[in-house]
């Protein structure tokens, strides 16, 4: 598969579906792996990305928290995969907008599954 990435190709490359101005991920499952197995967890988090802007953020119940250093890839099938390198995190959204993330904290892995949707607040734009 031909991975295309947004910051040096541009946003023609970006699935039509993708281009609404915010997205809103939130987990229907999260699981937490590490060493001695994996288990289930509150999906106590959600993801929020802006393909135009770059813009991804993770958000509780405090506020969102802004990564600076996103990166966007395209795939040919239709799909997005967000990636914050200084974060050790990824997500990745098919054409059904279902999305995966997986996120690090150093000892193991936190594997969310969900879907997202189009905020309202940008629908009206």
């Amino acid at each position: 598969m031909k991975i295309l990435i947004a910051v040096f190709l541009g946003l023609s490359q970006a699935p039509q579906s993708l281009l609404a101005p915010t997205w809103t991920c939130k987990p229907d499952r999260k699981v937490y792996c590490d060493a001695s197995g994996c288990r289930d967890v509150t999906p106590d988090s959600w993801s929020r990305f802006n393909i135009q802007s770059r813009e991804y953020s993770r958000c509780d119940q405090t506020g969102c928290a802004v990564s600076p250093d996103a990166w966007f890839h395209f795939g040919d099938d239709a799909t997005a995969t967000v990636s914050i390198r200084s974060d050790a995190l990824m997500l990745r959204v098919d054409e059904a907008m279902n999305y995966t993330e997986a996120a690090g904290d150093g000892l193991g892995w936190f594997i969310s599954t969900g879907s997202c949707e189009e905020d309202a607040a940008t629908e009206q734009q």
